[in-house]
């Protein structure tokens, strides 16, 4: 039976488990919203959804019962209440946050994958007893549809959905994400999550991390022997990623403002992850030749998201490839 990392992973575990969609819509002009759809499943079974106004660094997490979460069997669909989301469209009424959304997809560029390796985690999403996992579920797409915020519509001409999600007891000790399909140029779709992952009473550092230029997709993953490494500066970070195929480079500077953001830890919703959607960054992609590298394309974006997570705020990480060009 194929693995599909897409669908509800809960309907065996009955307590210290979580799940959560993450939906992100930035419009023409560069703001972003995201949806969170989920549950938990500690000491206090609920679920929930999470929204996030970029342009206000406003956030709000509403607590629904565990019952009102639903979800499809065959396809990536779930809902909250009347909350509905699923990768062909979004529809959200959530007066708490000021919200009325109606919203379809199309265009979906999916994460190219494979029955022995499925989904972004690929052959990893075997494993049973990783304490997290992750899926890109869709690196870009077109927005059609209506949104306002309180009371005003908001103009999609142009607007991009992205979607992912993540699942099982915890998050990682520490991580990092970052996320951006409006580029100035319109051409790239990037996304980027490294965490450090324990696995029998050890750890790694994992990423799980592509690139959409122009139709053609860069992964850089642990399974395809990645090498990076994550430089903290002043008011941002620095990432350089790179395998035998390519290199990217990106340099991200803070948004003006961070939320903080619930997130899991053995099933219970209690940790706090600052996140903001008004981030910049720079990034460069180059590809090999003549024993160094050739840079193919340079993109700037103003609405990217980050976002910290435990140990690794604010400092260099690093991990290594046996096989790797930096």
């Amino acid at each position: 039976m194929r693995i599909q990392p897409d669908l509800y992973h809960g309907e065996q575990s009955s307590d210290r488990f979580f799940e959560g969609w993450y939906f992100k819509l930035t419009t023409g002009d560069g703001r972003s919203f995201a949806f969170i759809p989920g549950v938990g499943k500690g000491h206090d079974p609920h679920s929930f959804l999470q929204i996030i106004n970029g342009p206000k660094s406003e956030y709000h997490y509403l607590r629904f019962p565990i019952g009102a979460f639903h979800s499809s069997h065959e396809r990536l669909e779930v809902g909250v209440g009347a909350n509905r989301f699923s990768l062909s469209a979004l529809k959200a009424d959530v007066k708490e946050a000021g919200i009325k959304a109606d919203l379809r997809f199309t265009n979906i560029s999916r994460w190219p994958d494979s029955r022995l390796a499925p989904g972004s985690m690929g052959v990893f999403n075997h494993l049973s007893f990783l304490e997290c996992y992750n899926q890109v579920c869709a690196l870009d797409g077109r927005v059609e549809g209506t949104f306002a915020i309180d009371g005003k519509h908001v103009d999609l001409t142009d607007a991009r959905i992205y979607v992912e999600k993540n699942w099982g007891r915890s998050f990682p000790k520490a991580w990092f994400w970052a996320q951006c399909n409006r580029f100035d140029d319109k051409r790239a779709a990037f996304t980027c999550s490294i965490g450090e992952v324990p696995i029998g009473g050890m750890s790694f550092r994992g990423i799980v991390s592509g690139l959409m230029l122009d139709g053609a997709f860069y992964p850089f993953t642990t399974m395809n022997g990645t090498a990076f490494r994550l430089s903290p500066r002043p008011g941002g970070m620095d990432l350089v990623m790179a395998n035998s195929h390519a290199r990217v480079k990106c340099e991200f500077t803070d948004g003006e403002r961070f939320v903080l953001c619930k997130a899991p830890n053995n099933g219970e919703m209690c940790s706090r992850a600052p996140e903001t959607l008004t981030a910049s960054m720079v990034l460069s992609l180059s590809v090999p030749d003549d024993g160094g590298w050739h840079t193919i394309y340079q993109g700037t974006s103003s609405c990217c998201g980050i976002e910290y997570g435990g140990q690794w705020e604010r400092k260099a990480i690093r991990a290594n490839a046996r096989s790797r060009r930096q």
